[in-house]
């Protein structure tokens, strides 16, 4: 089957040129691409491992290639592809539990063209964003709720049992006993963490009320 290809010129402007490259594209895969062309020579090489998709090839020699399922570096595993995640790995090939980011990958808030929250699903062991438009939501309703409860709340100071460091917040628990949509489930039944910014949410509900409860109380004084 012929495939009707734009010819390219040197005398083709920048957008001619990337307009016909574009159609050309269009045109091979339309048509089940294009003709086989001839194989060129293996450059010595005779045997190959790991031959499976998607896999970066390595070569120890001249002879032979690796389809590598690791990342390596200095006989040291790095990177690990592990069924459908890629996990950071020491010398031992073990997960580690933390990425050290150094001051200059980290830029303020303020040079970002448009910065977002990131969430990680601890479950999942995934990376997302903290959605919020109403294009993801449905069946939104007011939130109502006892505010007495909600202030029965107390806010704690403790000691971080790894460091001895002295601290303050919340107890997760004790915040999912009033809503577990605060609290970050650990994957086992329990709490590892919580979400402090949704309290705000109940925050905004409380400071609305006292907001109107206010303004109600200066009009009856006003009409005295």
């Amino acid at each position: 089957m012929a495939i009707n290809i734009k010819e390219l010129f040197s005398t083709d402007s920048a957008t001619d040129h990337l307009d016909k490259v574009n159609y050309n594209f269009d045109q091979i895969v339309a048509n089940g691409g294009g003709p086989t062309g001839a194989q060129g020579s293996n450059a010595g090489i005779t045997s190959y491992t790991g031959n499976v998709n998607d896999r970066i090839l390595t070569s120890s020699g001249t002879e032979g290639i690796q389809g590598e399922q690791y990342l390596t570096f200095n006989s040291s595993r790095v990177l690990n592809w592990n069924g459908g995640a890629i996990k950071f790995d020491t010398t031992s090939y073990s997960q580690l539990t933390s990425l050290l980011i150094t001051a200059g990958t980290m830029v303020p808030d303020a040079s970002m063209g448009d910065p977002m929250p990131m969430m990680w699903d601890f479950v999942s062991n995934g990376v997302g964003f903290q959605g919020s438009s109403l294009r993801f939501k449905t069946d939104v309703e007011t939130l109502t709720f006892d505010a007495e409860e909600f202030l029965s709340l107390n806010a704690r100071e403790f000691t971080w049992k790894e460091s001895g460091k002295k601290d303050l917040g919340f107890i997760a628990e004790e915040v999912a006993a009033f809503d577990e949509r605060l609290a970050v489930s650990d994957g086992q039944g329990g709490f590892i963490s919580m979400h402090y910014d949704k309290m705000t949410v109940y925050l905004f509900q409380i400071v609305k009320d006292l907001h109107s409860r206010v303004k109600e109380l200066e009009n009856r004084i006003n009409n005295l």
